[in-house]
């Protein structure tokens, strides 16, 4: 049996800063490329890691789009629900979801612990999954990972929207592959983590997240992400997983959709506020015995100005709002 593992499609309506196409349009037909390499490959199933909407309570037509595109699929879709999906990390408010419409409506399955059953052509699979939720990948939590039930005679599947990478990432909850490699699943799918590893054979196992469907910024992570999905087959000898990335027509390359140039130029400038910030913050005056921070903003632009690369045109607004934040405070005083 093959199955298709996609992840993090991110579904909104409107684009996301820095994208020079429309995100919206580009998803759906991400999506529907995701269908046609399915029956290309002549899938079992899809499997999706969960994040399939970018906030969980998207506008009617926007899931009405998606819905349109779901119905399509010749084959189930069964999925677990990320963190963007829900409300508060909170797995329990997904009644009150989006989401909540596309599974009550069949196009698609929610996995839980208990696994799902298929067999065909003498493989027998079970598909499980653990979806977003407060205490995942905290205090060395592993079990949403390891603890899957066995299925006698079952290659069992395990997903996870958790974020599981190859290294550990600073003041950020994860977990890092090594610590999970004695799964009982024998195949671990995880999204959350955009970048995505691609696939992590060891102990027999095999772990897998091909990154997201979505870029969603301008960041080195989305622009140097290959976007893609994973194809897994399954034989009575062994077991496969292999990735296929998206063709250029359907998932473009990072510089034809995201602009990175005026993200940096954004960057830039947020430094230069900082900066100037800083420096006011740091003006002090002589009063009596005492030295006393003080918000003297026209000698600090002039220093920023000096220490910077900011323009001519923003010191002049600057001063202008100064000017104008002074003469309401004197009225006041």
């Amino acid at each position: 049996m093959k199955f298709l593992f996609f992840t993090d499609p991110h579904i909104r309506t409107i684009s996301p800063r820095y994208r020079k196409d429309n995100f919206y349009e580009t998803i759906l037909k991400k999506l529907e490329w995701v269908r046609e390499t399915g029956e290309k490959h002549d899938v079992e199933a899809y499997i999706c890691g969960g994040d399939w909407l970018d906030r969980p309570d998207i506008p009617y037509a926007t899931l009405s789009g998606l819905a349109e595109v779901l119905s399509k699929f010749n084959k189930k879709i069964y999925t677990v629900l990320g963190n963007h999906d829900i409300y508060g990390y909170n797995p329990s408010t997904h009644i009150r979801t989006a989401l909540s419409v596309l599974r009550a409506s069949g196009l698609i399955h929610r996995l839980s612990q208990d696994p799902i059953i298929l067999e065909n052509g003498g493989v027998k699979v079970g598909i499980s999954g653990v979806d977003a939720h407060y205490f995942l990948d905290r205090n060395g939590r592993i079990s949403d990972y390891t603890d899957v039930k066995i299925v006698p005679g079952a290659t069992r599947i395990h997903v996870v929207h958790g974020f599981l990478a190859k290294k550990a990432w600073p003041e950020i909850p994860m977990t890092e592959i090594n610590s999970v490699i004695n799964t009982n699943a024998d195949i671990l799918l995880t999204g959350h983590d955009h970048s995505g590893f691609g696939v992590h054979a060891e102990n027999n196992r095999l772990i897998c997240n091909p990154g997201a469907l979505g870029r969603l910024s301008a960041s080195a992570g989305d622009v140097n992400l290959r976007v893609g999905v994973a194809i897994i087959e399954v034989t009575e000898s062994g077991k496969e997983i292999t990735i296929e990335y998206a063709p250029k027509h359907i998932a473009p390359f990072a510089d034809e959709v995201l602009d990175r140039d005026a993200m940096l130029e954004d960057k830039k400038q947020k430094e230069i506020v900082t900066n100037f910030s800083n420096i006011a913050k740091s003006v002090t005056r002589k009063d009596g015995e005492e030295n006393i921070k003080v918000t003297d903003f026209f000698s600090s632009l002039e220093r920023s100005i000096s220490d910077s690369s900011i323009s001519d045109e923003v010191a002049k607004i600057i001063r202008s709002k100064i000017a104008e934040a002074e003469e309401e405070l004197k009225k006041e005083a």
